[in-house]
């Protein structure tokens, strides 16, 4: 089926609500860019150390009911400027995480979602 049909609404693939056990509790983040090695995240203000393996991080893949489960490192974080930067900037805190141990059928899932999305070709 041809999703420029009429009828046929697209999804934006992004972004993508993360679960991340933090503090005790259990943190809504945003995936804003998934890749095979991991995701940038939008921590929605929290601070993650950099180094910190955050163990059982949980998403779905939009469009289908596939849970991505498995613990993920902290690398590094970003804090990115949003507004005119002078009187309504606001400050968007960003993460990289990558996969610590993903299964090998989580790890094609997420090959077949960015393949689906055009983010990857195939190989």
């Amino acid at each position: 089926m041809n999703s420029d049909q009429p009828g046929v609404k697209k999804v934006p693939p992004y972004p993508i609500e993360i679960q991340v056990p933090w503090e005790g509790k259990i943190a809504l983040m945003k995936i804003l860019k998934l890749t095979e090695r991991g995701a940038i995240v939008d921590t929605l203000g929290a601070i993650l150390p950099v180094g910190v393996v955050i163990e059982n991080t949980r998403f779905v893949l939009p469009t289908t009911d596939i849970a991505i489960m498995g613990p993920m490192k902290v690398m590094k974080n970003h804090d990115r400027v949003l507004g005119d930067r002078i009187t309504n900037q606001t400050i968007q805190r960003l993460s990289e995480l990558q996969f610590v141990k993903l299964s090998e059928n989580d790890r094609n899932e997420v090959r077949r979602f960015l393949v689906r999305i055009k983010q990857v070709v195939r190989p």
